[in-house]
């Protein structure tokens, strides 16, 4: 009894101890089950950032092509700010080292030279506070420390300010300062200034700018002002008064010095003529002497009454006559003003208000109406007129027009004066008046037709035309001189000759007339000729000015294929910066995945390992389950449907490890397209620098032929002369007074044409200048001849009609 007894007691012991055990077993596998749903939470949430994550690579990579155009756009600005800060830097650096080679190269100052720089100070010439203030600035210029400049100042002590040193003990350069500034500070009256300013006279002795530093010195003890200052010096110049008043306008001293340079000049230039009218009066008072001479030669040799040479005009320089009878006289225009002589005629189809005077000889016209006229060209005249008085006046030129009066129409040469040497706008004469039938009443002149009125004039109107010119040099054609010049002497007939020898003479210069309008006709059919060969050059000129206005068009097309081919460059260059930038953001990609993929190996290592340690806790939880079940079928179905759930969620994550593996395989797979595309923008790069190349090798040709034209246009073409034309040559030596003479020789006759525009002239007459020359067509004008003179050889050239030949 007693061994069953203890038996069933140590039973009970023992089922007590397993008992024990057993719930110290289910603690520890709660706790155990509690450290695996920490260890799976933590790995489920990291399974999730990495699901994140992908996620967040996978919305980039979606939204990197939405995205490009604004970072491409931002990358620019980027890359264009580190230019700017790049050049910057660059700039900077440049700076730098221009200053370290100039601190290199620049001399050291010597203090050795500060003395000589600033002045003494004797404590009663100059203000003590304007020698600091100068002493100062030069010491900071020479870099002066403070021993430095006490020992400087106290050596430029002199006088009463060295023997107030004597007496005080100084040992530094503030104390030198103060105390000087307390025994020698000074304070002038303005009124003491101003009356030192206004008694200082320049001397004669010392130059404008030694007075005008004197004056500025004494201004300088107060505050004076500029102006007053300048006042002061002007009053204190011996100089005349109207000099003065320009003077006293000046606002600064270096205006003052420049007025005054003014007056040095204009005094210099004014003692110049005294000087000569003194060397003029003794030179006349040297030849004081009365020499008698000849009033015919002029020698000093002979009076005139035993002069032997012939009697000399001094009007034309010529022999045998006098001044006064000298029949070179050339006409004479007399202007008489009344307002019935006027009459209103059209010259080339513009009214003009013209004087009519039977006693002019020529018929002129002032210089402002001439400028009225259309294509009218203006020729030379060398005929001078001469009017009451015998007051020369030389004309600006002549010209042909077509005037229009009562109905009648005529062609009449007029000459071309100033506008203040007549008063009218123009004066038609005889030669104007010849020409028609007129009557003279209280309404004025009314002109008619020649042939109209032939053989009923009364003799009233015969007495008007009996009016000649006994001295005009008239420009008729050579088979009619005879009979002008008979006329001529007829027509000094005196005024009572009987009638009917003044009507033969009438019927007479009828005659001469009608041969004169024959003339005047065949003259306008030249001059009609002439216009028509204008017109025909005219012509020609619009066909010049079209052909150039289509070069220009030429050139304007040029030029916009030009400006298209630029902005094609521009775009093409525009696009091969975005395609590199492409490439770039591109590379920058890669190099992102390759990141990420570096990142999640690293992350497959980690979840490797904690797969490892899940691994190991199941292990260890099966053991710990089987001793559960063994010990304990009450929690058993518990940790049954425990595990099923750690086996699913372990499922999902070899699922998720199956997704992540998908997911690299495809980043590879982009990693190789993006790879693909960066060679082929590689390619095109290439491409596009070929065409940009040969781009810019087509716009250089395209410069090139577009200067050719340009130059082609600019050049002048050359005439085409040939044997026997008349030329003029250009001047090329260099000689005294040139440009007294003509720019041109001639005329040269033209005897050789050689090769590229050179030609072989000799001289066609008496000129200046080689016999037998060879010169180029760049040298060359054609050699107009200057009709009706007979030095017309030696006349030169017009240059006006010349330059229009070239």
């Amino acid at each position: 009894m007693k061994k069953t007894a203890a038996i069933e007691k140590a039973k009970v012991e023992r089922g007590q101890k397993y008992t024990l055990r057993s719930r110290e077993t289910v603690k520890t596998e709660e706790v155990k089950i509690k450290s695996v749903e920490l260890a799976r939470n933590s790995a489920t949430n990291r399974v999730k950032k990495e699901e994140e994550k992908k996620e967040l690579l996978e919305v980039a990579s979606n939204s990197t092509k939405e995205q490009s155009e604004i970072e491409l756009a931002k990358m620019e600005q980027m890359i264009e700010q580190n230019q700017v800060n790049l050049q910057q830097i660059i700039q900077l650096l440049n700076l730098k080292i221009q200053a370290d080679e100039i601190d290199r190269q620049e001399p050291k100052v010597s203090v050795e030279g500060f003395s000589k720089v600033v002045p003494d100070f004797d404590g009663e010439s100059v203000p003590v506070e304007y020698w600091f203030n100068n002493f100062e600035l030069n010491a900071d210029a020479y870099g002066l420390n403070e021993k430095q400049k006490y020992v400087n100042a106290r050596s430029k002590m002199t006088k009463t300010a060295q023997l107030f040193l004597e007496s005080v003990f100084v040992c530094s350069y503030g104390e030198l300062k103060s105390k000087l500034l307390n025994e020698f500070k000074r304070e002038y009256e303005s009124a003491e200034i101003h009356t030192k300013l206004n008694e200082r006279k320049k001397q004669d002795v010392e130059s404008f700018q030694e007075y005008v530093l004197q004056m500025r010195k004494i201004a300088a003890l107060g505050n004076v002002e500029t102006k007053s200052i300048i006042r002061y010096i002007v009053n204190g110049l011996n100089i005349a008064k109207e000099f003065k008043y320009n003077m006293y306008g000046c606002k600064t001293f270096e205006e003052l010095k420049e007025k005054y340079c003014d007056y040095e000049c204009v005094k210099d230039v004014e003692n110049q003529k005294d000087d000569n009218k003194e060397r003029k009066r003794n030179q006349n008072s040297d030849n004081s002497k009365n020499q008698s001479r000849c009033f015919n030669c002029g020698s000093v040799d002979h009076m005139r009454k035993d002069c032997v040479a012939k009697t000399k005009c001094f009007k034309c320089q010529e022999d045998g006559h006098i001044s006064l009878n000298c029949p070179n006289t050339v006409k004479a225009v007399q202007v008489v003003k009344a307002d019935k002589r006027l009459k209103i005629i059209k010259l080339n189809n513009v009214e003009v208000s013209c004087l009519v005077d039977t006693g002019a000889d020529v018929s002129i016209v002032k210089f402002s109406v001439y400028k009225r006229l259309p294509a009218v060209e203006l020729n030379k005249c060398t005929s001078v007129l001469r009017g009451m008085g015998k007051v020369s006046t030389i004309p600006l030129g002549e010209f042909e027009g077509v005037v229009t009066v009562d109905d009648v129409q005529s062609l009449q040469k007029f000459i071309v004066v100033p506008d203040n040497k007549i008063e009218f706008d123009a004066l038609v004469g005889y030669d104007f008046v010849s020409k028609f039938h007129f009557a003279l009443n209280e309404n004025g002149f009314n002109f008619s037709s020649s042939s109209a009125q032939e053989d009923h004039a009364d003799l009233n109107q015969m007495s008007i035309y009996n009016i000649v010119e006994t001295k005009v040099d008239k420009n008729a054609p050579p088979q009619y001189k005879p009979s002008i010049e008979s006329l001529k002497q007829r027509s000094s007939v005196r005024g009572d000759a009987s009638s009917k020898e003044r009507l033969q003479l009438e019927r007479e210069l009828q005659e001469a007339r009608q041969q004169l309008q024959t003339s005047i006709a065949t003259m306008s059919e030249a001059q009609r000729r002439e216009q028509k060969l204008q017109k025909d050059l005219a012509k020609l000129q619009l066909e010049q000015q079209q052909q150039s206005s289509d070069n220009k068009v030429a050139m304007k097309e040029l030029q916009e294929r030009l400006e298209i081919t630029n902005t094609e460059l521009q775009h093409k260059e525009q696009l091969a910066r975005e395609d590199e930038q492409k490439i770039a953001d591109l590379k920058t990609l890669v190099e992102t995945i390759r990141v990420a993929n570096a990142n999640l190996s690293a992350k497959n290592a980690e979840l490797s390992t904690v797969l490892e340690v899940l691994q190991a806790e199941k292990n260890e939880m099966m053991q710990s389950f089987e001793l559960f079940e063994m010990e304990a079928d009450m929690n058993a179905g518990r940790l049954v449907e425990k595990l099923h759930g750690m086996k699913q969620e372990l499922e999902q994550s070899h699922s998720a490890l199956k997704l992540q593996k998908s997911s690299n395989k495809q980043l590879q797979e982009q990693l190789q397209e993006v790879q693909q595309t960066d060679q082929n923008l590689q390619g095109t790069a290439v491409e596009v620098a070929e065409q940009l190349r040969q781009l810019n090798q087509s716009i250089g040709e395209l410069q090139k032929t577009v200067h050719q034209m340009q130059y082609d246009e600019k050049r002048k073409q050359v005439y085409d002369y040939k044997e026997g034309d008349l030329v003029a040559v250009k001047r090329t030596q260099f000689l005294a007074g040139r440009k007294l003479h003509n720019n041109y020789l001639g005329p040269y006759e033209v005897i050789e044409v050689k090769r590229n525009g050179c030609f072989e002239v000799r001289k066609a007459a008496q000129i200046e200048g080689p016999n037998i020359t060879i010169t180029s067509s760049d040298n060359m004008k054609l050699w107009q001849y200057v009709g009706y003179n007979d030095d017309c050889l030696s006349s030169g050239t017009d240059d006006a009609y010349q330059d229009g030949r070239m």
